[in-house]
C-alpha cells in the first residue's frame, strides 16, 4: 500500500464555479496540508497550483507553492500532469533535476550521470561535444523511493537523455509525460507545448498546438500577478509580506487564502464566504485540526512512543460532536529512510453521510 493522503469529502472541498477552485487535503505520512487550485482553464488544458505546508520552496505564488499544467491530448483518455516548476543543473559529472524549488529548498531532486565507463568532470562541456543523444543513468533522489514490502520499487525513474542542444526527460506513469531543457537547464517544452522564458529565466509564454493557444505571464518583482490566454485572464493578489491573498478569475470568482504569522496557510475562503480553517502544532508545523463548514472537524495525531522508522497516525472526522470516520495508518521505513510499507484501518459510522466521509487517496503531487 502506498503512503496515504486523507482527502476531504466532496461536500467540503472548496470549489467555486468557473475555472478557480481549491481542494484541501492532509497527508497522514507527514501531517501536512495540501491545497490544489486551478487558476485558468482552456480548451488545451489547465494551469494549476499546489501548496504544501511543509515545503521550503518559494515559488511564483510565494512560500510552499508550485505550478503545473494539466493537458489532455485528443488520443488520450487520461490527463497529463506536467510540473512547470522544474529546472536542471549540473553538479560536476551529474545533472540534477530540482522539482518545486532549487537545491536544498527543492521538494525533490533527482540525479543522473553517465553510463558505466563514462567519465567527465564537467557534464555540460561533455554534452556540447556529443554527436547524438546519450541516455543517462539514474543515480539517486532526495525524496524517499516508494518500495513494496518485498523490496521492489513502485516508481520507475524517468528516462533522461543528454544531447549537444539540451536535456530531455520522459516519465511513463499513466501516459508519457515529457520535459525538455536547454543546456543551461531552463525548461523549454512540456509535452507538445513550447515555453518562452524571459531573461531572468521565468516563464513568459506557453505556446500550445491547440489553436494555437498562448498563455502570457506577468510578474511584479518575484510574484506572478496574472496569466492571460486568448480565452480568459486570471489575477493573483498579495499582501505586504508577498503572501498570496486571492485568485480572481475573469468572471469575478474569488478564492481567498489567509496566511498566519509563520506564513502557514490558516484559512481558505470561498467566494460565498464559507471558510475552512487549518491548525498546526507550534513546534513541528504538522497539521493537528481542520475545521469545515457546518461544524465538521478533522483531527490528526501521531501516537507517542514510536520511532521514526515505525509510527502510527490517527485521523478522526466528526460532525456535531459525533465521530463519523476514524482512520489509523501505520508506516514502516527502512533504516536509510526509504518508505517500506503502510497499513490502513478505517472505521466508519453507518449513519455517516457518504458525501462527507474522508477517503483514502493513494497518490499525491
Amino acid at each position: 500500500m502506498r503512503p496515504m493522503t486523507i482527502l476531504i469529502g466532496a461536500t467540503y472541498a472548496l470549489a467555486a464555479s468557473g475555472a478557480v477552485s481549491a481542494e484541501l487535503s492532509v497527508t497522514t505520512r507527514d501531517m501536512q496540508a495540501i491545497v490544489y487550485t486551478t487558476s485558468i482553464a482552456t480548451s488545451w488544458g489547465l494551469i494549476g497550483h499546489r501548496y504544501k505546508s511543509h515545503s521550503a520552496n518559494v515559488g511564483a505564488l510565494g512560500k510552499g507553492w508550485c505550478s503545473q499544467a494539466e493537458t489532455r491530448r485528443p488520443q488520450d483518455s487520461f490527463t497529463l500532469k506536467n510540473i512547470l516548476d522544474i529546472k536542471a543543473r549540473y553538479v560536476g559529472d551529474l545533472v540534477a533535476f530540482d522539482i518545486c524549488g532549487t537545491g536544498e529548498a527543492a521538494e525533490e531532486t533527482i540525479f543522473y550521470g553517465l553510463p558505466k565507463g563514462g567519465k567527465t568532470q564537467n557534464l555540460r562541456d561533455y554534452a556540447v561535444q556529443l554527436k547524438e543523444p546519450l541516455q543517462l543513468e539514474f543515480r539517486k533522489r532526495t525524496k524517499p523511493v516508494l518500495v513494496e514490502e518485498d523490496g521492489e520499487t513502485w516508481d520507475v525513474a524517468p528516462e533522461v537523455k543528454l544531447s549537444s542542444t539540451g536535456i530531455s526527460m520522459r516519465e511513463y506513469s499513466g501516459g508519457s509525460i515529457s520535459w525538455k531543457f536547454d543546456l543551461d537547464g531552463t525548461l523549454t517544452d512540456i509535452g507538445e507545448a513550447h515555453i518562452r522564458n524571459g531573461e531572468d529565466g521565468r516563464i513568459e509564454e506557453i505556446l500550445t498546438t491547440a489553436g494555437p493557444l498562448k498563455f502570457s505571464y506577468s510578474f511584479d518583482r518575484s510574484r506572478l500577478t496574472s496569466i492571460t490566454s486568448s480565452e480568459e485572464r486570471v489575477e493573483f493578489k498579495y499582501d505586504g509580506r508577498q503572501s498570496l491573498t486571492s485568485i480572481v478569475s475573469a468572471t469575478g470568482n474569488v478564492e481567498k487564502f489567509i496566511f498566519g504569522d509563520t506564513l502557514l496557510l490558516e484559512e481558505l475562503v470561498r467566494q460565498d464566504g464559507i471558510r475552512s480553517a487549518i491548525f498546526y502544532d507550534q513546534s513541528s508545523g504538522n497539521v493537528t485540526d481542520v475545521i469545515h463548514p457546518l461544524g465538521c472537524v478533522e483531527t490528526y495525531r501521531r501516537l507517542s512512543g514510536e520511532s521514526d522508522n515505525a509510527f502510527r497516525i490517527q485521523a478522526n472526522y466528526h460532525c456535531n460532536g459525533k465521530d463519523l470516520t476514524q482512520i489509523s495508518v501505520s508506516y514502516q521505513f527502512n533504516e536509510n529512510g526509504d518508505y517500506r510499507m503502510s497499513e490502513q484501518v478505517t472505521e466508519e459510522n453507518d449513519q455517516s453521510d457518504r458525501r462527507s466521509r474522508m477517503a483514502a487517496k493513494s497518490t499525491e503531487w
